[in-house]
């Protein structure tokens, strides 16, 4: 574990990060070239790239809508992949291939589950994902019961849009200084914007450049706990 000057302490609310937080992926290459091999096209690098390029795409959108759906997932996928057509293959039914094997290739981390337990505080999940997906990962990784409430893209801004954030402190009617963001990307320590400390999670410990912009740092989740005990 590694901690910085001012530690975090007496908050009230605890919000989760999903995906590279609470679950992580084998790869997304993996899975893209499943689906495609599912369709019976071949998963040629640039049709991998486009759907790859796709996702990332579909979540810089949902940064500057309030309401990003599946319906606008699959516009901008139509967008990235024009090629499935070529393949006579609908969007909506390849997203929703992709979106089924997600958890195929969710691995779930260690003391996770454990570490849960012992946190007192509201523990909520910040996600720039789509809630029905994520909470059947919750499911599946065995922690669903543990939060109150999933925020998503789907009634807000995605992260990293201090909106997102915004809106969570009046859901749960909590000041920012009693609450803290864990999160293992850059998109979460932007909380900061919204008055909200942040802990950054490094499993890999290759994230040393983002150290500074976090007020804890842990490699390993149950740290975690002990950071947020009163």
């Amino acid at each position: 574990m590694i901690l910085k000057n001012d530690i975090v302490s007496k908050k009230d609310l605890a919000i989760f990060d999903i995906d590279g937080t609470l679950v992580k992926y084998n790869t997304l290459e993996a899975l893209v070239k499943e689906a495609l091999r599912i369709y019976g096209i071949e998963d040629k690098d640039e049709y991998v790239k486009a759907q790859i390029k796709g996702v990332f795409l579909a979540l810089k959108f949902s940064e500057r809508v309030s309401d990003f759906n599946f319906e606008r997932l699959c516009n901008s996928w139509q967008k990235s992949m024009p090629f499935l057509k070529e393949f006579g293959v609908d969007v909506k039914d390849f997203a929703h291939t992709m979106l089924h094997l997600e958890t195929f290739y969710m691995e779930k981390i260690p003391k996770v589950k454990e570490t849960l337990s012992t946190i007192e505080q509201i523990k909520v999940c910040s996600t720039n994902w789509l809630f029905y997906r994520q909470k059947i990962k919750l499911y599946e990784a065995g922690i669903d019961k543990d939060f109150s409430n999933i925020y998503t893209c789907e009634k807000t801004y995605a992260k990293p849009n201090p909106e997102h954030f915004r809106y969570i402190l009046a859901k749960e009617d909590v000041f920012p200084t009693s609450a803290v963001m864990i999160g293992d990307g850059i998109v979460d320590l932007a909380s900061s914007r919204a008055g909200i400390d942040s802990i950054l999670v490094d499993y890999d410990e290759n994230k040393q450049k983002l150290y500074n912009d976090a007020i804890a740092v842990v490699t390993e989740f149950s740290d975690i706990a002990r950071i947020l005990k009163r």
